[in-house]
């Protein structure tokens, strides 16, 4: 299973040149046990700055998160990053669980300026 994940983000950091001209994109990939990875597809030109607000419903219980989330507060449901001066491509945020959830426990939403406009977006990340 580690060298699927391996293979997987391997494909995805030789596919982040092939991004253009769209929206940031945000996608749960569930792994063995409790183990999740949000993966973030940034376009070109990147937004100057992205916000991600994450909710953990249904009492899941956080252990770690790789980035930290802004506060590093893991006890709250409600979870917040700030990356600024993202890059084009893809990057993930590993989150373990104290047991594993379900489809639907995750609500994820990415808020940004699109770089063209000049127009607030709000892209929910899918599950």
């Amino acid at each position: 299973m580690v060298r699927l994940m391996i293979a997987f983000f391997t494909f995805l950091l030789f596919a982040a040149p092939c991004l253009a001209d769209g929206q940031v994109e945000g996608q749960y990939i569930y792994g063995p046990g409790a183990t999740v990875s949000l993966q973030i597809s940034v376009p070109r030109p990147a937004p100057a700055a992205l916000i991600l607000r994450q909710q953990v419903t249904g009492g899941a219980h956080l252990v770690a998160v790789r980035p930290a989330p802004v506060g590093e507060d893991l006890s709250g449901s409600a979870l917040k990053w700030l990356f600024k001066r993202p890059r084009p491509g893809n990057f993930s945020i590993q989150m373990q669980f104290a047991a594993p959830v379900s489809p639907g426990i995750l609500q994820g939403t990415l808020y940004y300026r699109d770089r063209a406009t000049g127009n607030r977006v709000r892209a929910v990340v899918h599950n």
